[in-house]
This record gives C-alpha cells, structure tokens and sequence, in this order.
C-alpha cells in the first residue's frame, strides 16, 4: 500500500523518519494543523484522522486499563493527559467510566488536561479566558498544535466533570523529559 502521511513542516526529524522507515512518503505542509489537514483532504486520498474513527478512541481506553492494571485496580487520584485534538483526553475518560459502570474501580481519577502556553484552547474555553493562537508555533511540545479542535465541546464538558486543565512552559516541559529521563522513562516531548 502506498501511503502519503501529512505533517506540519515543522514536525521533528524522529518523527518524519519514523513514518519514512515504515515506507510511507512524508509531506511537509506549511502553516496550522488544520491547514496540514486541509491539504491531506484535498489530495483526493481517504483523510484517516484519528479524531473521525471512533475505533481510536476505543483504542485509547485500553491506556486506562493499563493504568488500573498497574495500580492493582485501584484507579489513581489523578491522570495527568498532554491535550491537543483532545482524542486521547476523551479516550482515557471513557475508559475509567466504563471500568467504574463495570465496578472494576471504584471512583473516578481526576483527569487533568496539560496544554503549553501557545495552545490552550480547551484550558482557556474551561477557564473562561481568551484566547488568541499565534500565528507561528514553535513549542518543543510539536505534537500538540490543535489550536481549533474541532473536539473542544466535548473536551471541555468532560474537564467540567471530572477533571481541570493545567498550561505548562516549554521549560517545565524540557526538565519534566529530563526529570523522566533520570527515573529511565525516555518520552517523547
């Protein structure tokens, strides 16, 4: 199968070649995340965000299950979720609900949204605070450059239920990778 993968022109060379070594042609799309998605729908190819399948987000709820697993199945107090298209968010969300409707844990975790200052819709729309995007991003967090998720809604009624929505620097985020580093967690920024 031939594949075209679509990216910000910024994207970071790990990833870049990461989708190069699995034999898919990288296209480097100047401008916002939502113009990358843009010019992936106009290429005339099948579009196959993440944030349209359903099967994802169903996906992303076994990290939930992981979670409890770990923990012996006692959900934690809080979960800490890097929030961009707000997939992931949603994903681990309902994977506690379900485990808490199935009597697997007994409450809910507090599932905390972390956004950087130059994208955070979802924690200003929370908050009740503007927001303006930049024109340029340049966080070192490049992955999380949703500046208009088209989830935000849905997002922002789950936080109102059962979480909240920190804004972190680039600076805590580098001694947070380095911090993880030293304990043998290698993530990805």
């Amino acid at each position: 199968m031939e594949v075209e993968i679509y990216v910000p022109e910024n994207a970071k060379g790990i990833k870049v070649k990461q989708i190069e070594l699995d034999g898919a042609k990288c296209i480097k799309v100047k401008g916002t995340r939502e113009e990358v998605s843009k010019a992936a729908e106009r290429s005339g190819s099948y579009y196959a965000s993440h944030v349209f399948q359903p099967q994802f987000r169903d996906g992303i709820r076994s990290l939930s299950y992981e979670i409890a697993r770990e923990m012996n199945w006692k959900g934690p107090d809080y979960v800490f979720v890097p929030v961009s298209a707000a997939t992931l968010l949603l994903g681990v969300h309902e994977g506690f609900n379900h485990m808490l409707r199935e009597g697997v844990i007994e409450k809910l975790p507090k599932i905390i949204a972390v956004q950087t200052e130059q994208v955070k819709p979802i924690c200003s729309e929370l908050k009740g605070e503007k927001y303006d995007p930049p024109k340029t991003l340049s966080s070192v967090a490049d992955a999380l450059i949703s500046t208009n998720p088209v989830l935000l809604r849905e997002a922002v009624n789950v936080l109102k239920d059962s979480g909240d929505c920190v804004v972190v620097s680039d600076e805590e985020i580098i001694k947070a990778h380095k911090e993880l580093a030293r304990m043998g967690i290698i993530a990805e920024v």
